[in-house]
């Protein structure tokens, strides 16, 4: 799963590079319209959709925060 969020992540921010992982979300460089792009495909390949209130990227402060969402709400 991780793997798969990683290259949502690259597919639409293809300037983070490898090492992005470690970053908190809000030092990616990440603005919302791209963010609404991950959230889009990562909703397509997992089979959820995100709740409303968590459309905003800086409701989750590490990929681990994003991972840990993704788990609890896929059907994948």
């Amino acid at each position: 799963m991780k793997e798969k969020v990683i290259g949502i992540f690259l597919k639409h921010c293809p300037f983070l590079g490898e090492s992005f992982t470690d970053l908190e979300m809000k030092d990616m460089g990440i603005n919302s319209i791209s963010f609404i792009q991950i959230v889009v495909d990562i909703e397509e390949t997992f089979g959820f959709e995100f709740d409303d209130e968590d459309l905003d990227y800086e409701k989750f402060r590490t990929m681990d925060d994003l991972y840990e969402y993704i788990d609890t709400k896929s059907t994948v």
